[in-house]
């Protein structure tokens, strides 16, 4: 049981399960995707913490809300998930989890029911855009939601200035002297949508194009570096720090040297680009949160500020992986 005098939470029953705590929020709101073991695990934490979901109705003196983001898909979704557990804390606010599929990878990337439950008091959702449909039926509802790392003109929004991250890796590779660049992504099925991606792309393609330099979208595969020899690019940027985490290890199995042949940069920051000393754009995850449910709990409690879209700063980040190129 927990301590005398603490309320069991989903994050007590993922502790004692040994799971996550987006993993205890599908055992209890969507069985059927997780294994029977997992809910046998999750069910008998849930027993010995004396946990219960909000099924039943809601509980006095608790407000419970829903973060729903492609956590499966983006790591760094779970840095954002930090910065709203650590506002929530100390509010009085429960907060459930629910994994979205990454819009990069499905023909109808734009959500257009919430995946939640009709008992929670409010919703963030985070970089999953949102169709007309959905954000007429959230207004006539009435559930106060935060968009997080996603556009609207209706709803709260928190988000970073990608182009202008883009931007900022542009002109640090073309003060190096680069000219020619190759910008690495995953892809995305749909063009419904502009993504966080397009709009790095575009940023770093106006510093490149402004400086009399070129850079042009290549799905990233093995065979990029070799695109690269054929194009004359000296640098590649990637979408994400995943990426060029790949990108690294491909230039290894290949004998190719980065810096020295390529230049690389990612985009993000955090623990992966610290430990390969990967020239970034450093984002606020945790302050993106933490954003969101200050807004959302304002909401909540009628003392929302009048500002109702945040933006917040990045910043680049100069590591071991961009130099002057070799060649013109």
């Amino acid at each position: 049981m927990p301590g005398q005098g603490t309320k069991p939470t989903i994050y007590s029953v993922a502790a004692r399960a040994g799971v996550s705590i987006s993993t205890v929020s599908l055992a209890i709101n969507q069985p059927q995707r997780v294994s029977a073991a997992t809910r046998r695990r999750v069910a008998e934490a849930a027993d010995a913490e004396g946990y219960r979901s909000r099924g039943g109705g809601p509980r006095a003196g608790l407000r419970t809300i829903a973060v729903a983001a492609p956590f499966s898909s983006w790591p760094s979704y779970y840095a954002r998930l930090d910065g709203v557990l650590a506002h929530c804390a100390g509010a009085g606010v429960e907060v459930l989890v629910h994994d979205l599929p990454s819009p990069n990878e499905v023909e109808a990337p734009l959500l257009d029911a919430l995946p939640v439950r009709g008992d929670l008091d409010g919703v963030i959702i985070m970089g999953t855009p949102l169709s007309a449909d959905a954000e007429e039926s959230i207004q006539r509802g009435g559930t106060p939601t935060v968009l997080v790392d996603a556009m609207s003109e209706v709803l709260p929004t928190v988000t970073v200035d990608d182009a202008h991250g883009g931007r900022l890796l542009g002109t640090h590779l073309v003060e190096l002297g680069h000219r020619t660049a190759l910008y690495a992504h995953e892809g995305q099925v749909s063009d419904d949508y502009v993504s966080a991606g397009m709009r790095r792309f575009a940023g770093v393609a106006a510093a490149m194009t402004a400086a009399g330099g070129t850079v042009e979208p290549v799905l990233l595969d093995d065979g990029v570096l070799a695109v690269a020899e054929q194009m004359g690019a000296t640098a590649i940027v990637a979408n994400h720090d995943a990426l060029a985490a790949e990108l690294l290890r491909f230039a290894a199995a290949h004998g190719v040297e980065v810096p020295g042949t390529f230049s690389v940069t990612g985009y993000d920051g955090g623990a992966l680009a610290d430990a390969l000393r990967l020239t970034t754009i450093a984002q606020p995850f945790a302050e993106s949160g933490r954003a969101a449910a200050e807004l959302l709990v304002g909401m909540l409690s009628g003392t929302a500020p009048s500002v109702r879209t945040v933006g917040l700063a990045c910043s680049l980040t100069p590591g071991a992986t961009t130099a002057r190129p070799r060649r013109p």
